[in-house]
């Protein structure tokens, strides 16, 4: 079952950052959830025996934030020598800073947290590789109202963090309260009587249906992403990968469908007259004509790194829609014990698990003993990376970090999206989508 119960580890360095003024709604959003019937807790910890003045500042949250007095079982984190040696040096009990990271990882890994809010550089530097070797999620608090939101989404609850008092319907819950999308929205509704039916119809369906269908599929990505991480840490079970797979490549067909509506939109709106099958991001027929109409635009696709990124995502979409999809999965090597033979393995689980022998008959035991061989070779394989597509692209084959890349995805397809709107629409609109800083 998915839980509705999640813990956190929260720095106390932090406090400093929620306690600014204006105070910062997301514990609010997080109250709200804890309402919901049945409820979403979010508990909080945090650890005042790193800091004598920490107590008296964790008071002031109670009790959303729980405070920790003291260290749980015997407080040693070891830190796996598959880290980076940079890395493993920032987290080094010989100086100040990677005593507390290691003392918070303690505290995380015997609580079997479902991540650790923190602003320390020496946790960042090392997140990704402290995720795939400890299963300990690190995040910086700028991350955390979102987290919140998707613990929620997942359970069919739409809770904004930015503002958590404001109620609107599930369907239109991004397109109200995502900040982007909703600037979106509002441009669409300015603009909507300035261009022609079909165009307008066009901008409708990409602002009101694609991209939100974007952004959830990415938020159930994360949703699930957690569960698993949540049952592999409580249970020793390696659970939802199904649906990881399944709103994974639904966000990549509606990320690449979304770049062609915007190809067949720039079509209509400049009267290209092209037929609609050459209109398509990757169309070299459609960019020559882009080169003359629009050659701003024409000149932001051919930077490499957009260039390199619409290629990816050709590499991630069209296997989901034409033949064996790319799912997230393991990046594994063979270990000593991996390779261990059926006869040793065997012995190993004569030893360890000697009353499934004594329950099962043997006509039983010969069927399951192939299953219990192979999946304790896979627990002893050496994780080299997790969430990762092997793709075989039109040009190379590489690796991917699949899971690790949505939110860069998504913040790749906004400039493109801002790219179209500002090339074809801004100078007759005198709107932007985009605030100064590109959120």
């Amino acid at each position: 079952m998915v839980t509705r119960e999640f813990l956190l580890v929260i720095d106390p360095r932090c406090l400093d950052q929620i306690s600014a003024f204006p105070r910062e709604p997301f514990l609010d959003a997080a109250a709200r959830l804890g309402r919901s019937d049945p409820p979403i807790i979010i508990q909080l910890l945090s650890p005042s025996f790193l800091d004598p003045g920490d107590a008296r500042r964790l008071a002031d949250y109670q009790p959303q934030i729980r405070e920790i007095a003291a260290p749980v079982g015997d407080g040693k984190f070891h830190v796996s020598k598959d880290l980076s040696n940079k890395h493993r040096k920032l987290l080094s009990a010989a100086r100040e800073p990677g005593q507390k990271a290691l003392a918070l990882l303690a505290l995380a890994q015997s609580m079997r947290a479902d991540g650790l809010l923190t602003e320390a550089t020496e946790l960042l530097s090392a997140r990704w590789e402290i995720l795939n070797h400890h299963r300990i999620r690190v995040m910086p608090l700028s991350e955390f109202p979102h987290w919140i939101e998707v613990c929620g989404i997942g359970h069919s609850v739409f809770v904004s963090a930015s503002d958590p008092h404001v109620n609107v319907p599930s369907d239109i819950f991004y397109q109200r309260l995502h900040e982007r999308n909703r600037r979106l929205t509002e441009w669409h509704s300015h603009t909507a009587s300035t261009v022609s039916s079909e165009v307008s119809e066009d901008l409708r369906s990409i602002v009101y249906n694609r991209y939100p269908y974007i952004l959830y599929s990415r938020d159930m990505v994360r949703f699930f992403e957690l569960q698993r991480d949540h049952a592999n840490r409580h249970r020793g079970s390696d659970r939802f990968n199904s649906f990881i797979g399944f709103y994974f490549a639904n966000m990549y067909l509606h990320m690449w469908g979304l770049l062609d509506h915007l190809t067949l939109m720039a079509n209509r709106h400049l009267t290209l007259r092209l037929p609609d099958n050459r209109c398509s991001i990757s169309s070299k027929e459609f960019w020559a004509a882009m080169a003359t109409r629009l050659p701003p635009l024409s000149d932001f696709r051919k930077e490499p790194r957009v260039r390199d990124w619409i290629s990816v995502m050709a590499d991630l979409r069209h296997p989901a829609a034409h033949k064996a999809m790319l799912l997230p999965t393991r990046l594994v090597s063979h270990t000593a014990e991996s390779q261990r033979s059926d006869e040793e393995v065997l012995a190993i689980l004569r030893e360890q698990e000697p009353e499934t022998f004594e329950m099962f008959p043997r006509h039983v035991l010969d069927a399951m003993i192939p299953h219990m061989i192979s999946n304790w070779r896979f627990q002893n394989l050496k994780i080299l990376g997790d969430g990762i597509v092997h793709v075989q692209g039109t040009s190379r084959s590489y690796v991917r970090p699949a899971l690790n890349s949505l939110d860069h995805d998504v913040a790749l397809l906004d400039e493109v999206m801002d790219a179209f709107i500002a090339g074809l629409f801004e100078r007759s609109s005198g709107l932007k989508v985009s605030d100064p800083d590109g959120a």
